[in-house]
């Protein structure tokens, strides 16, 4: 009788989270048809047809490592309230040091964004009769968002892996690195996301890429679409998921215009879904992978300034993304910074980043396997599961990366592109996109690699070596890169028949392989087919360039950079608050309060290029300002670098 009245219990209430399920998904659904925005197709068919970079074993076995979603169940000590204040730079004096200059940069005081306390209305441009006859926008409907399950995975593992990534991350040791405050993972707060985590069954997380007041940014692998992307995790109060509707929107607009010759200035969006943990739903968006932000250059320069020739680049690229933005879109970024404008990156400063990432993880985890004493059994078996599943993962994908690279190479060679030393560094070691010698196998010392430079010195010339992979090397970089190319393959089918050896026998009970499971397989098979005969695609290439790249902060080069985070942008008819953009770079009509459009963000940008050109700001707020309010400071050196305000303004203002 008991058992019955139990079970009658945990019926009722799982009807009830599923009408609540139902009801939120129809709130969504109804909020993004009001605004008529269109159902983007889904990523994966959308490029159904690009091939996988890896034969058919490596796919179906990277496949078969897939997680489910974790997060951590843990609680976090509770906060008073959220805060109300955004991040603002404090510029140094010019005469204090550069350390100085980084300590009061970590200082920065926090500003509030009166945004969200208006209530969202979506805009009218983006009604049914706005867009009728045009391109649809390439957007998922929210009613069609996949959910994410709460982790099992102890909040001791997940710190500890976020702990020894921080470590690497903090290299450099600027104010800048630090990290989020623990206070903000409550309800309402941050997503606990570690290495290791998995979302919506797709996106595999490698390491964190930073951190804002709105969200978590995640450098992540997109098994289904073999590419890297950014996963940005808004906070789950109702607050945060309006802005993040509102950049989906923006983003939308975008996508209306995804063929125009400037579209590729500003940063790429793929997809966006959701995701529930212990804090809450949050809404998640896929983006591009950018490299450093040019707050980030400026600090290797040493507060100098870039060369002139790096500048001129990047205000053409920037002056030109606002063009799209403003011309094409109709949107206002309102937040142009150095931090908002990002170098591109290529295909092996991200494999550099993987890489690094998958070696601080197993050093971290591997062979540590201890759960905790207070956990049941259960739990502990569930949880060594899971990071066997995680490790396994990653030392796959790490085989992946070593053959890829190979394979890049040896494209490269066989265009004559390659340096013999180029071949000795790779299977060496000393390349950092190509993990190599992690199993035991190594082509060549590093003493091999200094005899291979040092043979096009005269008194070396036309010598013969003892060793057949020097000579090997030196005659035909090539024929050496398909010599290494089919050992690593033979290794890898070694390792996967040992791994499906070793799940056969786990399998053994009666739970083995079903026909469906097999018809799963030859699909995985057949999707890893070859474009040639060494495996390169022509959408992961990597450049020559990029294998031996240079600083933009010191030295003159081509430089690519693209505009990033629209969390504050608004529409030219629509703005969603008169609070806008970071003070060292506010509008002169922004701080009276005479309105602004789409010229804020051109003053934005003529601040950033002088403090390019410089390493200061180009009007200081924080120095020497006596009795005077930040606003009186701002404005009387904005007259004395730009002469009198014009009436017009003045009478326009508050």
């Amino acid at each position: 009788m008991f058992k019955m009245k139990r079970t009658r219990v945990i019926r009722r209430k799982a009807a009830i989270i599923r009408a609540s399920k139902r009801a939120f998904q129809e709130k969504i659904r109804k909020q993004m048809e009001s605004c008529g925005v269109t159902q983007m197709g889904n990523a994966s068919t959308q490029q159904s047809n690009v091939p996988m970079d890896v034969d058919a074993d490596m796919g179906r076995k990277m496949s078969e490592d897939g997680m489910t979603d974790t997060s951590n169940t843990v609680k976090q000590p509770s906060c008073s309230k959220d805060q109300k204040q955004l991040s603002r730079k404090q510029k140094p004096s010019p005469s204090y040091n550069h350390q100085e200059q980084i300590e009061q940069r970590a200082k920065r005081p926090k500003i509030c964004k009166k945004r969200c306390k208006q209530k969202r209305r979506m805009p009218s441009s983006l009604s049914d009769d706005g867009i009728a006859g045009r391109k649809p926008a390439k957007i998922n409907k929210y009613s069609e968002l996949s959910y994410g399950s709460e982790s099992s995975m102890p909040f001791e593992m997940k710190q500890q892996s976020n702990d020894n990534q921080n470590n690497n991350d903090n290299a450099e040791g600027s104010g800048f690195d630090r990290q989020e405050s623990a206070n903000e993972y409550v309800i309402g707060g941050y997503h606990p996301v570690a290495i290791g985590d998995v979302f919506v069954n797709r996106y595999h997380v490698f390491k964190k890429l930073g951190w804002g007041h709105f969200s978590t940014v995640w450098l992540c692998y997109d098994t289904q679409m073999d590419r890297y992307c950014a996963v940005k995790v808004s906070k789950s109060a109702q607050v945060y998921k309006e802005t993040g509707i509102d950049e989906i929107m923006l983003f939308s607009q975008m996508s209306l215009h995804d063929q125009h010759k400037y579209r590729s200035h500003v940063v790429g969006f793929y997809d966006f879904f959701e995701i529930t943990g212990p804090h809450g739903r949050h809404i998640c968006l896929v983006l591009e992978v950018l490299g450093d932000n040019l707050l980030k250059v400026i600090e290797r320069c040493f507060y100098k300034g870039m060369p002139i020739s790096n500048i001129k680049q990047i205000a053409q690229q920037v002056l030109t993304g606002l063009k799209f933005l403003h011309e094409e879109c109709g949107i206002i970024h309102t937040d142009l910074k150095p931090e908002n404008v990002l170098l591109a990156s290529n295909e092996v400063s991200v494999r550099t980043e993987i890489k690094t990432a998958i070696e601080v993880y197993l050093k971290a985890n591997e062979g540590k396997l201890s759960p905790s004493s207070k956990m049941t059994k259960t739990a502990k078996r569930r949880m060594q599961a899971k990071s066997k599943k995680v490790i396994s993962f990653f030392k796959n994908h790490r085989r992946m990366l070593r053959r890829q690279g190979i394979e890049d190479l040896l494209y490269l060679a066989e265009r004559g592109l390659i340096e013999p030393i180029t071949a000795a560094m790779a299977v060496s070691d000393n390349l950092p996109f190509i993990p190599f010698g992690f199993d035991g196998f190594m082509m060549m010392s590093d003493a091999d690699c200094r005899t291979v430079q040092n043979s096009k010195l005269p008194e070396m010339e036309g010598m013969e070596y003892k060793c057949d992979r020097i000579n090997l090397c030196l005659k035909s970089p090539e024929l050496f890169l398909r010599y290494v190319l089919d050992i690593i393959k033979n290794l890898d089918e070694k390792e996967l028949s040992t791994q499906d050896k070793r799940r056969r026998f786990t399998q053994a009970s009666g739970r083995g392989q079903t026909k469906k499971n097999a018809r799963s397989r030859l699909r995985l098979a057949s999707n890893a087919a070859y474009t040639t005969g060494t495996g390169w695609r022509s959408n992961r290439k990597i450049n020559l360039n990029d294998i031996y790249p240079i600083d933009p902060a010191n030295n003159e080069c081509d430089v690519r950079v693209k505009i990033a985070d629209l969390g504050n942008a608004c529409y030219f008819h629509h703005h969603f608050t008169d609070d806008i953009q970071t003070k060292e770079y506010r509008a002169l009509e922004v701080i009276l309060g005479a309105g602004y459009c789409e010229t804020a963000d051109i003053w934005s940008v003529a601040c950033l290029l002088w403090e390019l050109a410089t390493g200061t700001y180009l009007f200081d707020t924080h120095s020497k300002r006596g009795k005077y309010n930040l606003d009186e400071v701002h404005i009387a050196k904005i007259v004395e670098t730009c002469g009198r305000i014009p009436w017009y303004l003045i009478r326009k203002g508050k």
